[in-house]
């Protein structure tokens, strides 16, 4: 009677992790998991704000993601942890992003992989002010892969460019309605990542 209610309880985790062992051990869904870190500049276009309200719109921004790279579909997901500073207020959140290679040149020479495509990425981010930002936006990013140990491993870095929003104009005062303000970030991105 015990274990047929814990088989009955646990029957759809029990499905789950199937599915997962299938994807994971399927040729059309292999896939390279890795870590990278990313840091750069951050300016923020505070151009409808009274100069009075902030002492600039620059700051800085660091993360740390976990990153998926499918094989079949030319395809890099990833999910992370971000800090940075918005107007001397530091924050830290959780970021995402799917970034899709549409340039994907190979040099004869030292198998190096010459990248590049478009992607979309977002944030979320509480201050210790208690203040919560957000944004959202496009990525256009440029790099170069170094696979080794018969394509097991990779090695790569990365320069991004990330045009973003912060929606409802965080920035503004209570009664002020506008869509956001646009940014540009900056990043380099390096990071690893083991393939299966």
């Amino acid at each position: 009677m015990f274990l047929n209610k814990l088989f009955k309880c646990h029957k759809k985790f029990l499905s789950f992790v199937f599915c997962l062992c299938l994807l994971f051990c399927s040729k059309v869904f292999a896939i390279g998991a890795g870590v990278q870190i990313g840091a750069g500049p951050s300016f923020l276009d505070f151009s409808g704000t009274p100069q009075d309200e902030f002492s600039n719109g620059a700051s800085h921004f660091e993360n740390i993601t976990g990153t998926l790279k499918f094989f079949r579909i030319p395809l890099v997901i990833g999910f992370g942890i971000e800090s940075g500073t918005y107007d001397n207020d530091f924050a830290i959140g959780a970021s995402a992003f799917a970034d899709l290679w549409l340039i994907n040149l190979q040099k004869d020479y030292e198998n190096w992989l010459f990248y590049g495509g478009v992607g979309l990425s977002g944030d979320i981010l509480f201050s210790v002010n208690k203040n919560t930002f957000g944004s959202y936006g496009l990525r256009i990013f440029f790099g170069v892969d170094w696979p080794l140990m018969d394509n097991f491993l990779e090695l790569y870095v990365q320069a991004t460019s990330n045009i973003f929003i912060i929606p409802g104009n965080t920035f503004q005062k209570a009664g002020d309605f506008l869509l956001g303000d646009v940014g540009v970030r900056i990043p380099v991105e390096m990071g690893i990542r083991f393939h299966f």
